[in-house]
């Protein structure tokens, strides 16, 4: 008897699943990281933000399908912060401790 993979309905689970089956299994652990990380910056699911921007694209508005384009300028603009936070905590780090 041959087992039948449940294909997944979700979102997110479509989308990680896509990376492990075409991608190495490292990039898909990444990815999926980076979306729950993103997940909680936005404060929703991967499944309800991707029913938002389709619902938003759905309506025709220009102004409804670039909301998500400044979403994502947002969250750039979040992580490169982020990261250079977290390099100057480093730093101190190292100067405190020599």
């Amino acid at each position: 008897m041959t087992e039948t993979k449940k294909e997944p309905t979700d979102f997110k689970q479509l989308f990680i699943q896509h990376y492990k089956d075409s991608k190495s299994a490292n990039t898909a652990r990444l990815y999926k990281s980076g979306l729950e990380r993103f997940e909680r910056w936005y404060g929703k699911t991967a499944q309800q933000i991707y029913e938002e921007h389709r619902a938003n694209k759905a309506t025709g508005n220009p102004m409804l399908v670039r909301y998500f384009q400044d979403v994502l300028a947002k969250w750039n603009k979040y992580m490169i912060e982020q990261e250079l936070r977290d390099r100057e905590t480093e730093e101190r780090l190292k100067k405190e401790n020599t």
